[in-house]
C-alpha cells in the first residue's frame, strides 16, 4: 500500500518501487488493509487514476488493484494511450465496464463493448488497441503461477 496524499492507492507488488521513485516518496508502508466488508468502488478507484508514470507505462499507470484475497487480485484497468502489458502469470478475466477496443489475444482480434467477458489463460500475449476514452475494465486475477489446468473428461 502506497499512501500518497488523502488516498490510499493499493499498487501492484510489481510496479511499487518505480512509481515510489517516480514520485519522490522517501518511505512506502507496506501495512495490509483488513477490508472487512471486502467491497470497492469504480469510482473511488478511478479517481486515483492515473498513478505515475514508470518505464512501462509512459503515460501513466492506468491500473489498481481494489481487492485481493488469497490468489484473487480484483483490479481497475482504464487503458489510455497505448496498452503496454506483457503476459501475466495467472489466469486473468476481464469484465468490460464501459466504452471499446480492439483485443487481441495470440493470433486473434476481436472488437470488445461493454458488457462483454474475456478470458485469458496464464502466459498469453493479449493486449488492447483501438482504445475509446471511456474504456473501463474490470480484471480478475486468480490461480497458481502458470494458471490451472483444465479438468479431465469423465
Amino acid at each position: 500500500m502506497l499512501t500518497y496524499l488523502d488516498h490510499i492507492c493499493i499498487i501492484p507488488k510489481w510496479e511499487q518501487a518505480s512509481i515510489a521513485a517516480a514520485i519522490g516518496f522517501r518511505q512506502l508502508s507496506y501495512r495490509k488493509v483488513k477490508n472487512e466488508m471486502h467491497k470497492t468502488s469504480l469510482q473511488s478507484l478511478q479517481e486515483m487514476l492515473p498513478l505515475p508514470a514508470t518505464a512501462k507505462w509512459p503515460e501513466g499507470v492506468w491500473d489498481i488493484e481494489g481487492l485481493a484475497h488469497g490468489t484473487m487480485s480484483l483490479q481497475l484497468f482504464t487503458p489510455r494511450g497505448s496498452d503496454h502489458q506483457t503476459p501475466h502469470e495467472q489466469d486473468e478475466l476481464y469484465l468490460v465496464v464501459s466504452g471499446r477496443a480492439q483485443f487481441s489475444h495470440m493470433a486473434e482480434t476481436t472488437q470488445v463493448a461493454a458488457g462483454d467477458a474475456l478470458f485469458v489463460p496464464a502466459g498469453d500475449e493479449h493486449r488492447f488497441s483501438q482504445i475509446s476514452d471511456d474504456f473501463i475494465t474490470w480484471v480478475v486475477f486468480w490461480g497458481p503461477e502458470g494458471g490451472e489446468t483444465e479438468k479431465a473428461q469423465p
